[in-house]
């Protein structure tokens, strides 16, 4: 996800503003949604949402943000779009930071604002751009996949008893779920026509730095402790920073192969 002061550098500070008036409507949606839908305790919505149990049944009630929810329950794709993040939350189960929260509540600020204020943030007329609507169905149509397979994994990691199994099948869950959120944010900024090359330049330095510590870890590899240990779950599990060092190392490579011929 983009930082925060991303956000606020393209946006600038009242709509940062406006986007923070809509946490507490997110909070109180996502909170009934884990515990009506997916049935989990109002403390442990609490311990994902960083706010007091009292918080929560205050937002059950209604009795906080009731405009802003009304606001976000009146649009059938605001309310979809908080149906799937409290999808991937009550999957992954991992709190939740501020910066979690603003970003959740930016998308739907975008949402909101594409329908009530025409063009306010440059939104693109998406119903003339055959290409645009082909992309983004491509990806919603992924996005929806990516859940699917988060929660095929997810159930059979509660059926296996063996713990490295089981972190296995969740770990394969939790990438479905940031795969699907990847796919989210990406769906967004191709609908928002949001200029990704003017974000957070880099200097080629830097990126060469990156690379040295991903060859660092590569060389540091397990191959000794694979030849000392007879468990081929243990060595799968392993197996796994390897191959996540691998795709560290692919995508720097082709952060440097994008500056090179940009700048070079």
């Amino acid at each position: 996800m983009v930082h925060i002061l991303e956000r606020v550098a393209i946006y600038g500070n009242r709509s940062r503003s406006r986007i923070e008036t809509l946490i507490p409507a997110v909070r109180a949606l996502i909170a009934r949604e884990l515990i009506n839908r997916w049935k989990l305790s109002k403390t442990e919505v609490a311990r994902i949402l960083g706010v007091t149990p009292a918080a929560i049944t205050q937002y059950i009630k209604g009795k906080r943000a009731s405009k802003q929810i009304g606001r976000i329950e009146n649009r059938e794709e605001v309310r979809k779009y908080i149906e799937e993040v409290s999808e991937r939350i009550a999957i992954s189960g991992k709190k939740m930071s501020l910066e979690d929260l603003f970003n959740i509540a930016y998308e739907v600020s975008i949402l909101l604002q594409h329908g009530d204020a025409g063009q306010q943030y440059g939104v693109k007329d998406l119903r003339t751009d055959i290409k645009i609507i082909k992309i983004l169905e491509k990806l919603h149509s992924r996005i929806q996949l990516e859940n699917d397979v988060a929660r095929l994994y997810m159930n059979i990691s509660l059926k296996v008893k063996s713990p490295v199994l089981k972190y296995l099948f969740r770990q394969i869950a939790s990438d479905s779920v940031r795969h699907a959120e990847i796919l989210i944010h990406v769906k967004n900024i191709i609908e928002n026509n949001i200029a990704t090359e003017e974000i957070d330049p880099i200097s080629r330095e830097e990126l060469e730095s990156l690379k040295e510590f991903e060859e660092k870890a590569d060389e540091m590899g397990f191959d000794e402790v694979y030849s000392l240990i007879d468990d081929p779950y243990i060595k799968t599990l392993l197996k796994t920073i390897e191959y996540d060092e691998e795709k560290h190392t692919k995508i720097i490579n082709s952060l440097i192969n994008i500056y090179s011929n940009k700048y070079d």
